[in-house]
């Protein structure tokens, strides 16, 4: 990710990539959230990714693997775009407080974008445009928990919509017909009143570090595999493949927070993170705490490929046609 560039274009094509990249991915998101759900008493082909699609799809075509997705795709765009914004502009923020006052002065142009900058003003900020780990994840987490708040209800929605599409949990989702989203959301203020609509907040504050975290590791993949020559602009297939490692990664150690926001955000648990996870360690055993695992790295794998891939093209693509124009 070029930092260099303003913040809006950060966030309209990282927007526009993870939009993209949940679209292809839908219908694995479907299936993931139905064996996450899964009783414990059920076998482990109920647990197959395969087998859960090939269930989904077996009597109503590919309907139940869409439920839910305009709130998801509404729900991507808002977080992502939130997300990237804050991102790039507070690191921004913070590389300015380090840089001495000839460096703050923006380069004349659109957003703060130049075609040919001074040859200073690159030899200079090229050795003072990297903060360190720390501050890093610490700007990634303020941005990931800002996006993720606002989102959580829409998320919300999407999770019970693709729930009460399912045809296995309809003796326990009866009640749920799928809905239109406003109408979904008065349905869960009516049911758990306005908590409700944030009740997967708690364990959504980790999770705001799955974001800063997948770029970390996407920076330190760049940085280890190719030459500096090839950073600002590398080939696709390796964007796509660093991308996709990056976020595998990144979701491992997390991947119990996952199952504890999507379980809360059901209502299928209710109560605090840690009464959460003793329950799902007590009726699943540790193993459950990772149930679901291989369709999440295989939908994070290609989303994140995906949109990493398209948000570098959109920036390349208007840098390109920026300086065709000046």
């Amino acid at each position: 990710m070029d930092l260099r560039l303003p913040p809006l274009l950060q966030a309209t094509s990282g927007a526009i990539g993870s939009v993209a990249g949940k679209a292809i991915v839908f219908p694995l998101d479907s299936a993931v959230t139905r064996i996450q759900h899964a009783k414990p008493k059920s076998n482990a082909e109920k647990f197959s990714l395969i087998s859960t699609l090939h269930r989904l799809t077996r009597r109503r075509g590919i309907g139940p693997l869409f439920a839910g997705f305009r709130a998801d795709a509404l729900s991507t765009l808002l977080s992502s775009f939130i997300y990237f914004y804050l991102y790039s502009y507070l690191h921004k923020q913070a590389l300015r407080r380090r840089q001495p006052p000839p460096l703050l002065s923006s380069p004349a142009g659109i957003g703060g974008m130049r075609a040919d900058p001074p040859a200073s003003l690159k030899q200079a900020t090229g050795a003072q445009t990297k903060l360190g780990a720390v501050d890093e994840l610490l700007i990634g987490l303020l941005a990931g928990v800002v996006s993720k708040g606002v989102v959580l209800p829409i998320s919300a929605v999407c999770v019970r919509q693709q729930l009460a599409s399912d045809e296995s949990d309809r003796d326990h989702h009866a009640e749920q017909q799928p809905q239109g989203l406003i109408a979904a959301l008065r349905a869960i203020h009516k049911e758990e009143g306005l908590l409700g609509l944030w009740s997967a907040l708690p364990p959504s504050i980790p999770l705001a570090l799955l974001p800063s975290l997948t770029l970390y590791i996407h920076t330190v993949l760049l940085r280890v595999l190719l030459p500096a020559r090839h950073r600002a602009h590398p080939p696709g297939f390796i964007t796509f493949f660093i991308g996709a490692a990056s976020n595998a990664l990144a979701t491992l150690p997390l991947y119990p927070m996952i199952i504890v926001k999507v379980l809360s955000q059901s209502g299928t648990y209710r109560g605090s993170q840690i009464d959460t996870l003793k329950k799902i360690v007590h009726q699943r055993g540790v193993q459950g705490l990772y149930q679901g695992i291989q369709g999440q790295l295989i939908k994070g794998v290609v989303q994140q490929g995906v949109m990493m891939l398209l948000k570098q093209r959109i920036e390349e693509a208007v840098i390109v046609a920026y300086k065709a124009l000046n």
